[in-house]
């Protein structure tokens, strides 16, 4: 009988801690959204360098949190408080994502087109 008394109890409260309203307030210092999506598509470029070449961020020292920080005069908190807020709201959070995906995708159009006319400009005899 117990058992089933706590079994319950452990329901209900799952059920009223689930339908609590917990929205994250803006805060004070809130990275405005261009920027976030900035910083994000940094984050990006830095986490495929780090997997392609960790050796050469690690010779250089670049450490890629605080180079973000650095460039954009945040801190971990500002950003940890941004990214809980945006991320809090799930539909907008997923357009940011979507937008720095595109972004992605157009680096990486533009970087097949410029190899592609160095190599066009390569085969070209020289007069």
């Amino acid at each position: 009988m117990k058992l089933i008394y706590r079994a319950l109890l452990f329901i209900v409260f799952l059920m009223v801690v689930s339908c609590k309203n917990s929205t994250v307030e803006k805060p004070d210092n809130l990275i405005p959204e261009d920027r976030m999506k900035d910083i994000l598509l940094d984050i990006a470029l830095l986490n495929a360098a780090r997997t392609v070449d960790a050796e050469t961020l690690r010779k250089n020292n670049i450490r890629s949190e605080a180079y973000i920080y650095r460039k954009y005069d945040i801190d971990s908190t500002q950003f940890a408080r941004s990214n809980l807020y945006y991320a809090s709201r799930p539909n907008r959070y997923n357009a940011m994502y979507k937008e720095v995906e595109e972004r992605l995708k157009q680096m990486e159009e533009d970087e097949r087109e410029a190899g592609a006319e160095q190599e066009e400009e390569n085969k070209q005899p020289e007069e």
